[in-house]
């Protein structure tokens, strides 16, 4: 007659434990205490490897890795990224080339944190605009019926010690960039209609409420009607008019009305464009009249 002591002990591994433990293991692995940038630096890049396991582990802790974390996009930053990391090809529209994260994980991201710093010349607020609208239509374009949670941290000068010991011509001129930065991430970033919860720092109140109301109101608001409609004529006039350079002054100006919700400002530049390129063309037929 056999023995206990004879018989094989029975091995238990990672997946008989009850799943409410193993869920507690895969926030221990994979949730970051801050936010995880999305470079790929640091413990996130390490852990995801865990998901390579099988296929149940990849399930589990996918979800747990991709929606409960939150995902920083540094705008300033965005040319350093490496193209190959999974968030920024998905912002980019790319095939992703990451092996160890499919597409079907794509679905889970939905906490973002975008940090952005107003740039100390005008001159880069131009690239700074289209990294911006990068970012929003990648996000727009992600797999996922809503953003669960999106902060946005804006680093601006009027919030910093240093502004002190600057000339008063100097600050004003910062000041007025940090106005129009501030305009501009209001029109860009407020095309996001699929936010749920939100929060702003390092923004005037008045346009982080502004902000709020436009992400939180899922384009059924008049304000927002009025928003898209004026963006769209803007993109509508850029298309037509963005290559001749004579208009490149006034379509610029009439970007800025856009980004301060200006419409009959834009109107006077989208009028005066037409102008110019009416007298333009009647110049181009006197040409052809003298050639002849």
């Amino acid at each position: 007659m056999a023995t206990n002591a004879s018989q094989p002990a029975t091995r238990r591994g990672f997946l008989d434990l009850p799943s409410e433990l193993r869920l507690n293991v895969y926030e221990h692995v994979f949730c970051h205490p801050t936010v995880v940038k999305v470079n790929g630096e640091g413990r996130f890049e390490l852990s995801a490897q865990l998901l390579a396991t099988c296929h149940l582990i990849y399930i589990e802790g996918g979800a747990v890795l991709y929606g409960k974390n939150t995902f920083e996009i540094d705008i300033n930053t965005l040319q350093m990224y490496d193209p190959g990391c999974f968030i920024f090809s998905a912002l980019l529209g790319m095939v992703l080339q990451y092996n160890s994260v499919q597409r079907d994980m794509l679905p889970y991201v939905q906490r973002f944190s975008i940090r952005v710093r107003c740039p100390p010349f005008s001159d880069m607020l131009d690239a700074l605009r289209d990294d911006v609208r990068l970012v929003v239509d990648g996000l727009q374009a992600l797999p996922r019926p809503t953003i669960k949670f999106l902060r946005l941290h804006l680093d601006v000068y009027r919030n910093s010690q240093d502004r002190m010991v600057l000339a008063l011509d100097d600050l004003a001129e910062l000041l007025d960039i940090e106005s129009k930065c501030i305009g501009m991430l209001r029109t860009w970033l407020g095309r996001l209609d699929n936010v749920e919860k939100v929060e702003i720092e390092g923004m005037p109140e008045e346009d982080a409420d502004i902000l709020r109301n436009r992400w939180q109101s899922k384009g059924q608001g008049s304000d927002m009607k009025k928003l898209l409609s004026l963006t769209e004529k803007y993109e509508a006039l850029k298309e037509r008019v963005g290559r001749i350079p004579i208009c490149q002054n006034s379509l610029s100006r009439a970007l800025l009305a856009v980004e301060q919700d200006d419409e009959v400002e834009f109107k006077v530049w989208k009028n005066d464009i037409f102008r110019r390129i009416k007298e333009l063309w009647k110049e181009l037929k006197t040409v052809e009249i003298l050639k002849d």
